[in-house]
């Protein structure tokens, strides 16, 4: 019976001593963790060096901003002298709506008769409840003139915390000026995506793609007959890629 009690002794007191120097091992693991967690950002321009639009964008991130989430919803928040954003002012749900279901109509989707209107506008209401409409003037495709136009800025929390600015230009009538897309296999997307900025008068867009930043540059497309420009818009894709 000694016997017993002095085994179950000496092993309660290995079982005691293994736990506290297991203890005191814990907080350094759990110290390393959180320096890792707020390693600052690193920018770096992968694609568009040769651009000085590029290595401004680049300079201008590196100065602004160290965490992602400080410009997840729109990367010109902190103030610039060589970039510039237009003034907006905010649209009526209501008739922003409007020019998104006349944008649904002419990507050709299936809006047939009123059921099918109010049927996608209850259903697009319902997907994007934190949606906002503004209307500025800017020279969306770099032709010269100033055109009237209405963003939409779709709000999108968890996982991405992102948010999506689609430009809508407008006629004089305040209607979707759906004449600027041309359709390509079967389709005609009527917008433009990307937040405006101007930079030397000229205007370009930027959004976040994955881990980075795309800038993009809207033009007028040009008459293949006589070579001037029309109305027509098109994208020059990722002139300037930055990842982070």
């Amino acid at each position: 019976m000694k016997t017993t009690c002095l085994w179950i002794t000496i092993v309660s007191s290995l079982f005691i001593s293994t736990m506290c120097n297991a203890t005191d091992t814990l907080p350094v693991a759990d110290t390393k963790q959180e320096t890792d967690e707020i390693k600052p950002l690193e920018f770096k321009l992968v694609n568009g060096q040769q651009f000085q639009l590029c290595n401004d964008l680049l300079a201008y991130l590196q100065q602004s901003y160290q965490q992602p989430e400080q410009f997840s919803h729109g990367v010109f928040k902190a103030p610039s002298d060589i970039f510039s954003t237009p003034k907006y002012e905010e649209v009526d749900k209501a008739k922003g709506l409007q020019i998104e279901m006349q944008s649904f109509a002419v990507s050709k989707k299936s809006l047939e008769g009123v059921g099918g209107w109010k049927w996608a506008l209850n259903r697009y209401a319902e997907k994007f409840p934190n949606i906002r409409f503004y209307r500025t003037t800017i020279d969306l495709n770099n032709d010269g003139t100033v055109d009237d136009v209405l963003t939409s800025i779709h709000e999108y929390t968890e996982p991405s915390n992102i948010s999506l600015n689609s430009n809508y230009p407008l006629t004089e009538y305040g209607t979707l000026a759906f004449d600027w897309f041309r359709e390509s296999y079967g389709t005609r997307r009527a917008s433009i995506v990307g937040e405006l900025f101007k930079y030397q008068g000229r205007t370009f867009l930027v959004m976040s793609v994955g881990l980075g930043i795309r800038a993009d540059e809207p033009l007028p497309r040009l008459n293949p007959s006589t070579g001037k420009p029309t109305k027509e818009i098109v994208v020059r894709k990722s002139i300037c890629k930055i990842n982070y």
